[in-house]
């Protein structure tokens, strides 16, 4: 963990001292072991204090000038602050530096500082009528910034905290604390601030239509992320899933020669574990299982202090539910935590989590899905929220549209408000790193055009280029958003149908301790929510509302957990619990309910390519020609006077097939019948198709759709449920009398089997 405080006083002299960092770094973030280093410039009215509990010194004294920075440079930090000094213009030179960081500099009399575009790395500033006051931890700023040891909260700010159990805002619990936006250089000169852009990243946002160019300069920039790690040179281990990123992260360690290992945690026959021993052995990596333990009857917590620890950690910015363990002790400079962390970033952001519906508005969106219990809330809060959202996002709306709007909140709200704030445990703990947070490479992500994040194509054409042999390999429970539901080309059909999810065909009732809350912990969250009848929580929820969770009975009580956390959360955190040492008797005991496993239906059996040599034409005015496995001709050239049939596979439609039978068996319980028509004469028709079983002897049912083929080119579905009688199917196609002449392609026919 590296960090920095800048404090420009406007009366007087700087009296904040090394052992003042130390001392609210240790009683508010649980931070012992911290060095702290001290510059004082300007007659003493300014002063830059620098901190660190890592092993490594960094010479932050260059003549005159003073550095600081958090996080981390792919190069070493004394080729970064010289090449920034040389520099004729600095705020280029930010723009294009790798890494995950800030940087700050300090010269005789005016203070710089720039976060980047992901800004996981945060800074905080705030201004009083007696200083200014600008760093990387909050609780720091703060305090300094109003002269005090007990913090000065802004409940009204804490709105959607409460429903999210972080900030989707650029609001932060403390008085007068501002969050500096993405992509920004802010700058302290007589103790006037002046913030502005770093360069125009804003305006070329989603404005990228990729080509093959623009995907080789994203996969070298990529690349180039990982150079932190080979400068680190510690021994990686990455966590190995069924997912895209952690196949993302090992193809970039093994295409650079990076050493490193894998592990993955689960089952021998979960679809991780399938997965993940595909991908090692095709990368020829080592790999281990850790296979889960035995679950304990009884889970033992102590829901107060970790709270306490989770207010530490975050300084009070993400709720309680999230695991983000005990206070570190100490730095461990051998350990590394390396992973798929910020996938989403090329991945469409919230525009793939979330939906609007067609006529909803934007502004309408954001509430529902960010201020989820609005009946909660005095209406003061709920403002703030809709000024926030009409502020800096429907301004937006008209340039970057509603899915390039989710992308950039994904960016700047999740990334910049969630990852920043949990982060910090982490740095705190040892070296982290995430190549997908890096600058650089995020940035360039982010000029492409939403919609090829949101499908897969940005992390497909990387992986195209660095690991081509890991795209074959299918995901657990996955497809490539782009081809989801069908081959992106009649070309890639079979390696479409090797890509088959590798899904799961049962499970374990799953186990959720943080859930139901007002089962398990009803007597606790009272205590602490509703204990104190003056707390400043009841400024920002009413209280007669949170009564009635405790008072009535509640319909869905797993509706309210998250709420339930958030509040608990805000209620130590207003309190001054958290740090005032308060002992409080909270431990929570909790049965484990018995496992059982439970079948999963609709698990896909089997997908089966039907080669079109099956089709015949059973009526001597409608022509099939069969071009190819993929492709069939059918054509009609007078008005039939009744009606026209072709079918897959031979033979009568009351009897069984004969011929093709490797292709005719069925299994499951559920089929889908997949086909493509792609029209020749523009004229629309009617298509029906029927869908015959079998068993070895008759017919035994027999069901019809309807299609209307109006499209040039579209893929239809006929999805059949299975009779346990049967063992064989017959596909029909019948063109109805009188249809105008017409000609088309039968395309990529295949058949799924479902449990």
């Amino acid at each position: 963990m590296k960090g920095y405080l800048f404090i420009s006083e406007k009366n007087g002299k700087v009296n904040s001292s090394e052992s003042d960092i130390q001392d609210i770094l240790r009683i508010y973030n649980g931070l012992s072991n911290v060095r702290v280093r001290k510059v004082l410039k300007k007659d003493s009215q300014c002063a830059l204090f620098t901190f660190t509990n890592e092993p490594n010194n960094i010479n932050y004294s260059y003549g005159k000038y003073e550095f600081a920075t958090s996080g981390e440079f792919l190069y070493e930090e004394s080729k970064v602050f010289g090449e920034l000094l040389k520099s004729k213009d600095q705020d280029k030179y930010i723009a294009n530096l790798g890494g995950i960081n800030t940087l700050a500099l300090l010269d005789e009399n005016n203070f710089t500082l720039w976060n980047n575009v992901t800004r996981v790395e945060p800074i905080y500033w705030a201004e009083t009528k007696d200083r200014i006051v600008v760093g990387t931890r909050a609780i720091l700023v703060h305090l300094l910034a109003y002269d005090t040891r007990t913090p000065v909260y802004d409940p009204l700010a804490m709105g959607s905290f409460l429903n999210n159990g972080f900030y989707a805002d650029e609001q932060t619990p403390f008085k007068g604390l501002n969050i500096l936006e993405i992509n920004r250089k802010l700058q302290v000169c007589e103790n006037q601030i002046k913030i502005n852009e770093i360069d125009n990243f804003e305006e070329k946002l989603y404005t990228l239509e990729p080509n093959e160019q623009v995907y080789d300069e994203l996969t070298q920039s990529y690349l180039d992320s990982f150079l932190f790690l080979k400068k680190l040179g510690l021994p990686l281990t990455i966590g190995l899933t069924g997912g895209k990123d952690s196949r993302l992260i090992a193809a970039g360690l093994k295409y650079l020669d990076i050493d490193f290992k894998t592990q993955t945690n689960g089952f021998l026959t979960s679809p991780d574990v399938v997965v993940a021993e595909k991908i090692a052995k095709q990368l020829n990596i080592e790999h281990k299982v850790r296979t889960p333990a035995s679950s304990k009857d009884i889970i033992k917590f102590d829901l107060f202090q970790r709270t306490i620890n989770t207010i530490k950690n975050t300084e009070g910015m993400v709720y309680a539910y999230e695991n983000v363990g005990g206070i570190p002790k100490e730095f461990n400079p051998k350990n590394i935590m390396l992973g798929g962390q910020g996938g989403a970033f090329i991945k469409g952001g919230y525009s793939k989590a979330f939906k609007i519906n067609e006529n909803e508005s934007l502004e309408t969106f954001m509430i529902r899905a960010f201020i989820k219990h609005q009946e909660f809330f005095e209406s003061d809060a709920i403002e703030r929220y809709k000024d926030f959202v009409q502020e800096k996002l429907l301004n937006e709306s008209l340039r970057l549209g509603k899915e390039g709007i989710l992308n950039r909140f994904y960016l700047t709200h999740r990334g910049g408000r969630w990852t920043s704030c949990s982060r910090p445990y982490y740095t705190a703990r040892g070296y982290t790193y995430s190549p997908l947070f890096e600058n650089q490479f995020v940035k360039r992500a982010q000029m492409i055009d939403t919609e090829f994040g949101k499908n897969d194509e940005i992390i497909y054409n990387i992986l195209q280029r660095i690991a081509p042999d890991l795209i074959d390999i299918p995901f657990a429970e996955d497809r490539w958003d782009f081809e989801k539901h069908h081959p992106y080309h009649e070309n890639v059909l079979k390696q479409w149908i090797e890509r088959k999810p590798v899904q799961a065909t049962s499970k374990l009732s799953g186990f959720n301790w943080r859930k139901n809350l007002l089962k398990t912990s009803k007597k606790q969250l009272e205590e602490v929510i509703l204990g104190n009848e003056s707390s400043l929580l009841f400024d920002v929820v009413k209280k007669e509302k949170v009564q009635e969770l405790f008072t009535e009975k509640v319909r869905t009580p797993s509706d309210y957990d998250s709420f339930l956390w958030s509040m608990y959360t805000g209620s130590v955190l207003l309190s001054n619990d958290w740090y005032n040492d308060t002992e409080r008797k909270s431990s929570i005991s909790i049965k484990v309910p018995t496992k059982t496993t439970k079948k999963i239906s609709g698990i896909i059996e089997e997908i089966r390519h039907i080669p079109n040599k099956v089709l015949s034409s059973k009526n001597e005015y409608l022509k099939l020609q069969n071009l190819n496995d993929m492709t069939s001709l059918i054509k009609w050239n007078i008005i039939p006077e009744s009606v026209m049939y072709f079918q897959a596979f031979d033979g009568a439609f009351t009897t069984p097939p004969k011929n093709y039978v490797s292709y005719s068996k069925v299994k499951g319980k559920k089929a889908k019948f997949n086909f493509e028509i792609e029209k020749i004469s523009p004229g629309t028709f009617d298509l029906d198709v029927f869908f015959i079983q079998y068993n070895k002897e008759k017919r035994v049912k027999s069901e019809v759709e309807n299609f209307n083929i109006n499209e040039k080119k579209k893929i239809y579905t006929l999805e059949i449920p299975l009779v346990s009688a049967a063992t064989d199917y017959k596909i029909a196609f019948r063109i109805k009398e009188n249809s105008i002449p017409n000609e088309f392609f039968v395309k990529q026919m295949r058949i799924e089997f479902l449990s």
